[in-house]
């Protein structure tokens, strides 16, 4: 839960919100977890469950649009969508895909894609029951509020992996990393696409080698890399 919490609130501030939406999403995303994880323990169906978690997400968070507090409800909401976006999981289905396993990749990929639209669903659900919302906008944030707002993010992140102690420093510092190949990227006029490849290849090469200093797997370094550039705020 505390993981949730610290993810929900990070990128709510990383994707352009402000102090308001990082507390709101934040306190929306322990409801979420903890309903997340009572469906799983019911067996249910994911993709049912993940539309159930976002549908209540939606209407807590148009309720707080509701209160007029002055909080950007997009933002609320792209925070609390980095708990359940499928991102790792997309990722992982074209390592497979690229690596031969074509089976197992296209399953990876179609998991992930209705992961998506059941996610897309929910909210939309929600927002569509309750008549829309009022409060959008963002906040133009500089690369260090961004830094740290990624970091505060990820850290969730690798509380939910439940990735060992003695490695989530060096976890954390690859998406520090990551994430700052690809606003430098940016602010140095490279593309979209080409700023996320850049930070990518960053994110593998480091990974590469703390895999072998600390002596486990890459994909437990590669995986919190690989957050800030979710689309899920897209």
């Amino acid at each position: 839960v505390v993981g949730g919490v610290l993810a929900a609130a990070g990128f709510a501030v990383f994707f352009g919100g402000g102090w308001k939406d990082a507390i709101f999403s934040g306190l929306i995303a322990a409801p979420m977890t903890l309903l997340m994880r009572y469906l799983s323990n019911t067996k249910m169906n994911n993709i049912i469950a993940k539309f159930i978690v976002c549908f209540v997400g939606g209407i807590l968070a148009v309720l707080v649009d509701r209160m007029g507090l002055g909080c950007n409800v997009d933002k609320i909401i792209i925070g609390d969508i980095m708990n359940v976006i499928p991102g790792v999981l997309l990722a992982n289905s074209f390592r497979d895909l690229f690596g031969g396993d074509i089976m197992s990749g296209f399953f990876r990929m179609c998991t992930a894609l209705l992961d998506a639209i059941a996610i897309a669903f929910g909210y939309a659900v929600a927002i569509l029951t309750l008549g829309g919302v009022s409060s959008l906008g963002g906040e133009p944030w500089g690369i260090a509020v961004i830094l740290v707002a990624s970091t505060v993010g990820t850290m969730g992140i690798i509380l939910q992996f439940g990735i060992e102690k003695r490695v989530m420093l060096w976890a954390l510092l690859s998406s520090i990393l990551c994430c700052a190949a690809y606003e430098i990227s940016v602010r140095l006029g490279c593309g979209i696409f080409l700023a996320s490849l850049i930070a990518s290849a960053v994110a593998a090469a480091y990974s590469d080698v703390m895999a072998h200093l600390v002596k486990v797997p890459a994909t437990v370094m590669i995986k919190p890399a690989i957050v800030p550039l979710v689309p899920g705020g897209k």
